[in-house]
């Protein structure tokens, strides 16, 4: 089984505390808008969220019936069943999800491309992946290279690129089919000196600049032609085990 140390499970913590901040509570509510508008066109029978709380009031207004919050903070919703896990080894049946939301999991995974594997074991064909991540190309990008000695989250995390994702998914043999930018202000705690830069933020919209500090990206599953797709049995969403590692499964 995979064993994931501490330290990721930490910088998790640390980072649903950071969305406590001025900065992230900002950061999450134009996530959630964005959130909203794209589970509004996801169908399905299973929705599962990995990655930070601040999330989970957007799978209460998804269409998907039943949902999963998975988080190294167990927290209870109504609609939502919550699941301690963590996103490099998450104990879901092969093919059984249609919708797999991952918030900036990767920035602070030992491993980001296991996670993406992950997301291709448990997700059915034609099923949707939504990715949250924090822009190394952005000014957001630029303070973490000016803090990159520090501890303090997210600063100390992994920036990966949007077009690094998208290749490593290609790879995979997902089809991109949305991406977007935002937060294209400093992460400035002070609220005064954020109203007066609104207008970075309407200018970077405006002209579809890839500078934000934020992006999210929306890719499908697609399974080769070749390969003759099975139905699926959705009765069952959970292992009755902790799922093995991805890179055995393939061998």
């Amino acid at each position: 089984v995979l064993m994931i140390d501490n330290q990721a499970e930490q910088s998790t913590y640390n980072l649903n505390r950071w969305y406590e901040s001025y900065a992230g509570k900002l950061l999450a509510r134009i996530e959630n808008q964005y959130l909203k508008e794209i589970l509004g066109s996801c169908f399905g029978y299973y929705l599962l969220s990995a990655g930070h709380l601040y999330h989970a009031e957007c799978l209460q207004h998804a269409k998907i019936k039943f949902r999963v919050l998975a988080d190294v903070e167990v927290t209870r919703m109504r609609g939502i069943a919550p699941l301690m896990a963590i996103p490099e080894q998450l104990p879901i049946m092969n093919d059984s999800l249609d919708t797999l939301i991952l918030s900036h999991c990767m920035e602070f995974s030992p491993d980001p491309h296991l996670i993406l594997r992950e997301a291709d074991r448990i997700l059915i064909p034609e099923g949707n992946l939504i990715i949250m991540g924090f822009n190394p190309y952005s000014l957001w990008g630029t303070i973490r290279l000016m803090r990159r000695k520090t501890s303090t989250l997210p600063w100390s995390g992994n920036f990966i690129s949007i077009n690094r994702i998208k290749d490593w998914l290609e790879l995979l043999g997902f089809a991109i089919t949305m991406q977007r930018h935002y937060y294209f202000r400093p992460p400035f705690q002070n609220r005064r000196l954020m109203r007066r830069l609104k207008f970075m933020e309407n200018l970077g919209h405006a002209l579809k600049l890839p500078f934000g500090g934020g992006y999210m990206l929306v890719a499908k599953k697609r399974v080769s032609t070749f390969t003759p797709i099975k139905p699926v049995a959705r009765h069952r969403l959970f292992a009755p085990t902790v799922a093995r590692p991805v890179s055995a499964e393939r061998r």
